[in-house]
């Protein structure tokens, strides 16, 4: 049973970290079009807002 419960944290452990580095890849990217953002798909270039008049990369 301990090894069953130490498999389980691995596997929660090893999603979430993979989670966080893809939120990290994303954010605070300047990019020009889709493509600079990298290849996941939920990942893309935003236009500015506010007062800043760069591109960025974000997940929405």
């Amino acid at each position: 049973m301990n090894a069953v419960f130490i498999a389980a944290l691995l596997i929660l452990g090893t999603s979430t970290f993979d989670a966080m580095r893809l939120w990290n890849y994303c954010t605070h990217i300047l990019c020009t079009n889709d493509s600079d953002c990298g290849q996941s798909d939920s990942c893309r270039c935003r236009p500015p807002r506010g007062d800043d008049y760069r591109y960025h990369c974000s997940r929405y």
